[in-house]
């Protein structure tokens, strides 16, 4: 028997199964290596990947968390760094970029500590996590300033005096709904579509999409007032449809207020209706089979008949009570229509649309307030009705081309004919005569001459949208922190500087205050609550926090690096400036000094409040993506570095494990 030949830990295990000792230097290189991969992607300038997965399907991204679902990583301890990646993109929908780069970062100054300056593993785990709490410490510090009182501080968002920003890195905005603000908001998402547009087009076509994407959002928002008279507001993502076409360029992509089915009306029923009253079935519309199979003996040729008109009789009934009984005039089934239904559809003039997926149906359910019915036999109540001003079928698009004087149509056309479910009735003069202030779904129509642009364009509306869905998180009611403590789900309206400004100040200020003994006991007065807290750092604890700073500047590095500048000394200008801010020998705002990656070098990423024309330079990003980045960097980084054996079990028989998630197309 091998039990009586092994030794140690393998010999408690089933035969198959293997075991690593000390596996930490080999844990950092596999965790370096997918930082390595995932740095040229980073940023506007971020190059793509090319990458075919298992089923044969190829995907050209630059979108980190896409490339982590499609490739199948086999290694334990970077399994863990892509579990983290795609937490941060379901919480935040963004920042799984910055949580790959900031983790391998630190992964390779943890190995240099170990090798070159002999630090023990233990001080480096606790110097990474003391580093944490102080950032927390700083930012928490901050955010309180906000909750205190609004006049005496003089924080009021305004359209001229955007930002009074006294030496703070963090910023909020008020009133994210306030129509003053929307120039703002506007920079907030345009920044973020950036990230994965800026490389493959225009300036004024970015500009276009985000004011799509805002107008999508701004759409599907709905807000409540209490009985105390306080207003409630509520925003969900999955009532924004982004749906991809093929054909046209980025300006002709358009924004919906509605729902839209990517295919036509089923062939020779109505394709126009206005008033629309909507039935919807969750089945297939046909005459009811039995469960069980059987066989039918005719005897004569008039019992066949027979057999066959008592059905048709049947589906004729039904259609008939539809139309004239409940006033139905569109039919909606997620599976097929059988040719007798189609046939006296077509007979009695009712539209038939046919759904694919029954997120298609959900989406719809809300669009028109309808109830799916489970079965053909039965019909919808007056409150599962759908309703609806305009479902018809087009073959091309009406856009607003803005000219000199006025506004003009313009028609695109697309490849194939699609369903528009409308919440507005427009006639030919181009004027909204009616529309349904209940309707709760938009939907943005992606156009693009290949795929990979049109994958871009719906990366970035994702992007655009859950950033609008974290600045309305909590935003109605005040953001209250404490001294290393940071309520993360209560961040809305909490904005920072972008292109690496917010990890460069915070770099700069970890370092100085360590090395001007700002946590010691000998704390300035503004530090005194903090010293209390973490108590006198150790020399040791101190080197690994420099480290853990100095790590934060991979992200601008990786900016400068793909935007064809020189890293050493892009990061040489911006540790300078935000050098000056410190020592107040400068213009206020140094500390909103990002990289500028088209002339290179730095530039301011926040506008002065001089320059009130300037909102469209603006580079912002929500706090709380910044946040959830670096919290789970480093607690994953943490649990990597603590693990001294890892234990592999003998895999077990079966197909693979599916990697990644469904998306919605």
């Amino acid at each position: 028997m091998s039990f009586f030949k092994q030794h140690g830990t393998s010999s408690l295990l089933k035969e198959g199964s293997s075991t690593s000792e000390k596996p930490v230097f080999k844990n950092i290189s596999a965790v370096a290596q997918l930082k390595g991969s995932i740095t040229s992607c980073y940023g506007p300038n971020g190059l793509s990947k090319l990458i075919i997965n298992a089923h044969g399907k190829r995907v050209v991204t630059k979108d980190c968390s896409i490339i982590l679902s499609e490739v199948e990583i086999d290694h334990p301890a970077v399994s863990l760094l892509q579990d983290a990646a795609i937490q941060q993109l379901n919480e935040t929908g963004d920042g799984s970029a910055a949580v790959v780069l900031i983790a391998g970062e630190l992964a390779i100054r943890a190995e240099r500590m170990l090798r070159e300056c002999g630090i023990p593993l233990a001080d480096i785990v606790n110097g990474y996590r003391k580093a944490i709490s102080l950032a927390d410490a700083l930012l928490s510090h901050e955010i309180s300033l906000w909750s205190r009182n609004d006049s005496s501080q003089k924080k009021e968002t305004l359209e001229g005096e955007r930002f009074q920003h006294d030496g703070l890195i963090v910023c909020k905005i008020r009133d994210i709904l306030n129509p003053r603000n929307s120039s703002i908001i506007l920079s907030l998402l345009r920044s973020a579509m950036d990230s994965k547009l800026l490389s493959v087009m225009k300036s004024d076509d970015i500009i276009h999409l985000s004011e799509i994407a805002l107008k999508a959002c701004l759409n599907v928002i709905q807000q409540n007032t209490d009985s105390l008279g306080n207003r409630a507001i509520s925003f969900n993502p999955d009532h924004i449809r982004v749906i991809k076409l093929a054909g046209g360029n980025a300006m002709d992509s358009t924004l919906v207020t509605g729902f839209i089915v990517n295919h036509g009306v089923e062939p020779g029923t109505e394709k126009r209706t206005r008033s629309a009253k909507i039935a919807v079935y969750d089945c297939a519309f046909e005459p009811m089979a039995t469960e069980t199979k059987g066989n039918v003996l005719f005897e004569s040729e008039e019992q066949m008949v027979e057999y066959g008109s008592k059905e048709e009789e049947k589906v004729e009934a039904l259609v008939v009570k539809l139309q004239q009984k409940l006033g139905i005039n569109v039919v909606v089934s997620t599976s097929s229509f059988g040719e007798i239904a189609l046939h006296f559809l077509r007979k009695h003039g009712l539209m038939a649309v046919k759904l694919a997926q029954k997120h298609e149906l959900r989406r719809l359910c809300v669009a028109v307030g309808a109830k799916p019915q489970p079965r053909v036999s039965q019909l919808p109540s007056a409150e599962d009705i759908g309703y609806c001003d305009l479902v018809e079928e087009i073959n091309e698009i009406k856009l607003d081309v803005p000219t000199n004087s006025q506004s003009r149509k313009k028609s695109v056309p697309i490849v194939s004919p699609i369903v528009v479910f409308r919440s507005a009735l427009e006639e030919e003069t181009g004027r909204k005569q009616e529309i349904l202030s209940d309707c709760k779904i938009s939907t943005i129509i992606v156009r693009g001459y290949t795929q990979p642009m049109q994958e871009y364009m719906q990366q970035a509306f994702n992007n655009a949208i859950n950033v609008f869905r974290l600045l309305l998180l909590q935003n109605s009611s005040s953001c209250t922190a404490t001294l290393n403590t940071i309520d993360r789900s209560n961040l809305g309206g909490f904005v920072v500087a972008g292109g690496g400004a917010f990890e460069t100040e915070l770099s700069c200020r970890l370092s100085r205050n360590i090395s001007q003994g700002a946590y010691s006991n000998s704390s300035k007065e503004k530090c005194t609550e903090m010293a209390e807290l973490f108590g006198k750092i150790t020399p040791i604890e101190e080197c690994v926090i420099k480290e853990y700073a100095e790590a934060l500047l991979v992200l601008p590095c990786a900016i400068a690096e793909n935007s064809g500048g020189k890293s050493m000394d892009t990061i040489t200008k911006l540790q300078a400036a935000h050098s000056q801010f410190a020592d107040k020998t400068s213009s206020t705002g140094r500390c909103f000094t990002g990289v500028d990656i088209q002339n290179g070098g730095t530039k301011r990423m926040i506008s002065s409040t001089e320059a009130l024309n300037a909102c469209q330079l603006d580079v912002l990003e929500p706090l709380s993506v910044k946040l959830g980045a670096l919290h789970l960097a480093t607690s994953t980084m943490v649990d990597i570095l603590s693990v001294d054996q890892m234990i592999m079990s003998k895999r077990a028989g079966g197909p693979k494990r599916m990697q990644g998630n469904s998306a919605d197309e």
